[in-house]
């Protein structure tokens, strides 16, 4: 048995350079598992793919029997070109996909995603059971999250909606990655960065936006387990990306991590929220904790990621990060930067309520940050539109909003900072809106993903 697994490089995810840990410790999950006495089930290949091409000389190199594939809110509309195409090639292939979107619009991937079976939730164990009952021919029903359609494309809903799996800490604490499929991997000569995931779900659930509320509560591999899973991987990669959604929890929890991280580690990036890095205090009137700031520097983290999602108060609220204020916000990132950390960070900067004097108030503290840097870094910022928002795109508002973003905030970041504007591609049914907002859809189908023959995919962009 043969399994293909694809990393789509397109869109936001392009030229990332970092082996995908999630489709790693899924094709880990098919070989051997000693610590659960599980041997191998299927031969395992991961391929990067960036165009329909690609994808058809991925199928035809490893024939495989089931092809893998993630879909994220924003490559929906990629996952579904290529899957087609797949089927087109190799209509006897059974194609799965699993993945924060499946998870959540399962029928909405399977109706309209040229897939055959969805894998909700933490698929870890419940993939290595499909691959398993389709090499012996066996039925797939009964497995715990799995869903599919029949010949008549009619949904046959396997378990329950909410019977979706979750793998609990003391066993994500002992599952192994394939040390020789990361050895093939950075072979290929694509990569040179390597993630790996510390914790499942979010410690800050209750952000309007995210698809954590859905990954089950927050589970975390204790620090000493951790430092051991990171330094058997730590020489497969320049630099190792912790793919966690916050990294180290609430701010205690942090500081203890990073305190046996400190001197181990040369090379780590990580995702962080604003709170974690904020001392104790009323909100609003608390400034960047200064000791966490120095653990992440001594703890070997050069890079990261850190949700601000925007900085004005109002729109905070709204988004469900209520946990700081833009001020807040503002004074972290500088601090970041003047620590000597190479910042990222998002700002979603529309939904149904957003007002121009909001996108306003958020890009001029974006612009105070540039002011306040005394040196030049290579930070980036990327700017987005809530996924609820989506019926704004295409709009004359919408586009208002964006020539502000574009004008205020082009040279956000000194030195080769960058200005990154995304645009959100959550596949909606225009007939499920309210009736009162289908006016301003029109030309939504203008804004998802397209595809160009000679570049492959790329998103498509309107000039401002």
């Amino acid at each position: 048995m043969r399994v293909l697994l694809l990393n789509l490089n397109a869109g936001q995810f392009k030229n990332s350079g970092v082996v995908p840990s999630t489709l790693v410790q899924l094709g880990s999950m098919l070989g051997h598992q000693r610590a659960f006495g599980m041997q191998k089930v299927a031969d395992v290949a991961i391929e990067e793919i960036d165009s329909l091409g690609a994808a058809r000389k991925a199928v035809s190199k490893h024939d495989p029997a089931i092809v893998g594939i993630t879909a994220y809110e924003n490559t929906f509309r990629v996952v579904s070109a290529v899957c087609k195409y797949i089927k087109e090639c190799a209509p006897q292939v059974q194609i799965v996909a699993g993945g924060p979107f499946a998870t959540v619009l399962p029928e909405t991937t399977l109706l309209r995603g040229n897939v055959d079976i969805v894998c909700r939730g933490e698929a870890d164990f419940t993939f290595r059971e499909l691959v398993q009952r389709i090499d012996r021919s066996d039925s797939v029903l009964g497995i715990k999250g799995v869903m599919l359609k029949d010949c008549d494309r009619r949904i046959q809903k396997v378990t329950e909606s909410d019977d979706i799996p979750f793998v609990s800490a003391d066993v994500l604490e002992k599952l192994q990655l394939d040390t020789g499929l990361l050895r093939s991997l950075f072979a290929s000569g694509r990569y040179h960065d390597i993630s790996i995931s510390l914790s499942r779900g979010c410690p800050f659930r209750g952000c309007t936006f995210c698809f954590y509320d859905v990954r089950g509560n927050w589970r975390y591999i204790t620090p000493e387990i951790s430092i051991q899973k990171m330094e058997l991987i730590e020489e497969f990669g320049d630099c190792i990306d912790i793919a966690d959604a916050a990294f180290g929890g609430p701010r205690k929890l942090l500081q203890d991590m990073l305190s046996k991280f400190k001197g181990r580690f040369k090379n780590l990036m990580v995702n962080l929220t604003v709170d974690q890095l904020l001392t104790e205090g009323e909100i609003g009137s608390r400034n960047p904790d200064s000791d966490t700031i120095n653990l992440l520097v001594e703890a070997g983290i050069r890079r990261l990621e850190v949700g601000v999602e925007n900085f004005c108060d109002s729109m905070l609220m709204r988004l469900g990060k209520n946990r700081y204020s833009g001020e807040e916000a503002m004074k972290t990132v500088i601090a970041l930067v003047q620590a000597g950390l190479h910042v990222t960070y998002n700002l979603i900067i529309s939904d149904f309520q957003t007002s121009l004097s909001e996108v306003e108030t958020t890009l001029q503290r974006a612009d105070a940050i540039k002011s306040a840097l005394a040196r030049e870094h290579t930070g980036s910022l990327s700017l987005a539109t809530q996924a609820s928002a989506v019926p704004l795109v295409g709009t004359q508002y919408y586009w208002q909003v964006l020539n502000t973003a574009k004008k205020d905030g082009k040279d956000l970041f000194t030195g080769e900072g960058s200005l990154d504007v995304t645009y959100p591609l959550y596949f909606v049914d225009v007939k499920q809106l309210d009736p009162t907002v289908e006016a301003l859809v029109s030309d939504i189908k203008r804004v998802y993903y397209g595809f160009n023959d000679r570049y492959g995919f790329v998103p498509y962009r309107q000039s401002f």
